[in-house]
């Protein structure tokens, strides 16, 4: 009888042994209320989605420190379907200030539109001024979009951008407003007789002006005709685009243009904000030639992307420039010819 007990005793420990190793090799864990992995796995999925993991680095984490509970397979599906369900709600969130952003946008430019029509060049000028820091800011933080893959920093610049737009729309629609409050009194003063010369400074300002920079409209030529005979249809190579670059387009920029433009002071306000515009395309365009020779040189494709980037850019600002302008010369009784 004592060695039935005994037998039994014996029994009953190596049952309890075997209970107490089959939870430490992982028997009776359940993924899903395992507090640990899920703790774990959540820390790891955040760094995924700041872009400081891929999703293969943290199952592996998560493999090495739970193999001994789950199979990588199973580890493997958790994250996938928790990364793939945080993943849709951000990407989710991210479209719609997307599209609230694009929604401020198009009601910027609307009202934009109909300043063009309300007020004269003079107006727009200073408008353009009020507004440049917001658009820059925005301009800023869209390059930081494109160099992240964190989606929580894509929310905090999206809705950073939203609010500045939110600025910008309200600070037009105000202008929109006031302009509209004033119309009878701009259609009055159109129907007034242009005032002789002598009698408008910013009408005496404009002869000047175009007698100072109608050399500069012959350099400008020469540099047009000269980039059009190595690009587009007429591209021959990057050798024959690098030579005309270093011999003629950018010294002629650098040594003349631009020394010629920046030495011409116009008396009136606005024909110095506009001129100011007129200097700033050029020097846009310098930046894009000499990005382009650098292209060439280190065989550096983004880089003549780019180039081409700040070339329209440049070329979008002189066109700018030309049609205010022709604008102000319209609105002061002048001739640009």
């Amino acid at each position: 009888m004592f060695k039935v007990k005994n037998i039994l005793l014996a029994l009953m420990i190596i049952f309890a042994l075997a209970v107490i190793l089959g939870c430490e090799e992982g028997e009776d864990y359940d993924l899903g209320t395992d507090e640990e992995f899920q703790q774990a796995a959540e820390t790891l999925i955040e760094d995924v989605l700041e872009g400081e993991l891929n999703e293969q680095e943290a199952v592996d984490q998560l493999n090495e420190d739970f193999s001994d509970r789950y199979s990588e397979e199973e580890i493997r599906e958790n994250v996938s379907n928790r990364l793939n369900e945080k993943e849709e709600q951000l990407l989710g969130k991210i479209d719609a200030i997307e599209e609230r952003n694009i929604e401020l946008e198009n009601k910027a430019v609307e009202y934009v539109e109909e300043l063009e029509e309300l007020v004269d060049v003079e107006q727009m000028i200073e408008l353009e001024e009020d507004i440049s820091d917001g658009l820059d800011q925005i301009d800023s933080l869209y390059e930081e979009l494109e160099a992240t893959d964190d989606l929580y920093l894509t929310i905090d610049l999206l809705e950073d951008i939203e609010e500045i737009f939110e600025e910008l729309v309200s600070l037009l629609e105000d202008n929109v407003e006031a302009a509209e409050e004033g119309d009878l009194e701009e259609d009055v003063a159109e129907e007034e007789p242009v005032e002789e010369p002598g009698e408008d400074p910013l009408a005496d300002d404009l002869n000047a002006y175009f007698q100072q920079i109608e050399p500069v409209g012959e350099q400008e030529t020469q540099v047009i005709n000269s980039l059009e005979g190595v690009t587009g249809e007429q591209f021959e190579g990057d050798d024959a685009l690098y030579e005309e670059l270093v011999n003629n387009i950018i010294p002629t920029v650098e040594n003349n243009i631009l020394p010629e433009l920046r030495n011409i002071e116009p008396e009136t306000q606005e024909l110095q904000n506009l001129h100011g515009q007129f200097i700033s395309g050029w020097e846009t365009q310098l930046e894009a030639f000499n990005l382009m020779v650098e292209s060439v040189e280190e065989q550096d494709d983004q880089a003549m992307d780019q180039a081409n980037q700040l070339l329209n850019e440049g070329s979008q600002q002189l066109g700018q420039f030309n049609e205010q302008l022709n604008q102000m010369a319209e609105q002061h009784g002048t001739d640009m010819e």
